[in-house]
């Protein structure tokens, strides 16, 4: 037997002694076990905790960026319809501006013209788009001429009547344009629709139908 053979039993024999499984040996050794199932159980769950956590985090940021790219769109989209409001505004009163110009100019050559009918009509356009514009003292004045061609006109009242019903065959047209003019234009309002009477031009009542249920 050689040196190094004799160490080696040595050796397994101490060892064999040291942890020779007993009852309190293996209650020993199932409460390291169990420690260990615990350490790993632990670790499993904050791993999971950790995940849970950043994946809740970045979910939040996401949602975050999300939310603002939203926002920043739908302002863009806003500031572009705002835009283009403003711009149909724009083209809008400038049209507007434009008929009235029209309108008066019309007015006043039929007025030149004797053909108090259409100049009457002219002036009502030409106060209504003024009117559209906000332009106050121009739908002012247009009143003030149809009233003129009106007074002028009395010196035939039929043939006035005639063109203007040729015209217009609705005589609501008229007074609907009038009756959007302010309260500041009442004055002016009232003497055009009492004008327009003793030309026997009064506004068209429309009854409404009703049903009649036989028993």
């Amino acid at each position: 037997m050689t040196k190094e053979t004799t160490i080696r039993d040595t050796i397994i024999k101490i060892i064999e002694k040291t942890v020779q499984p007993t009852l309190e040996n293996s209650e020993i050794y199932k409460e390291i076990i169990n420690s260990q199932n615990q350490t790993y159980n632990l670790l499993i769950y904050t791993f999971t905790g950790i995940m849970v956590l950043l994946a809740g985090v970045s979910w939040f940021a996401n949602r975050n960026i999300i939310q603002a790219q939203i926002i920043k769109k739908t302002k863009k989209i806003l500031q572009k319809e705002k835009m283009k409001t403003e711009v149909l505004k724009s083209l809008d009163s400038k049209l507007n501006f434009h008929e009235a110009k029209i309108a008066r100019l019309f007015a006043i050559q039929t007025t030149n013209l004797k053909e108090y009918s259409n100049a009457f009509s002219w002036y009502i356009k030409a106060a209504e788009k003024e009117q559209a514009i906000n332009s106050g003292e121009p739908v002012r004045r247009c009143l003030d001429h149809a009233i003129d061609v009106l007074e002028t006109a009395k010196n035939d009242k039929d043939r006035f009547k005639r063109l203007l019903l040729e015209e217009r065959p609705d005589t609501n047209y008229f007074f609907n344009i009038i009756d959007k003019f302010p309260s500041t234009l009442n004055k002016e309002k009232n003497q055009i629709k009492n004008l327009l009477k003793e030309f026997e031009i009064c506004p068209e009542k429309k009854y409404a139908h009703k049903k009649i249920s036989f028993l």
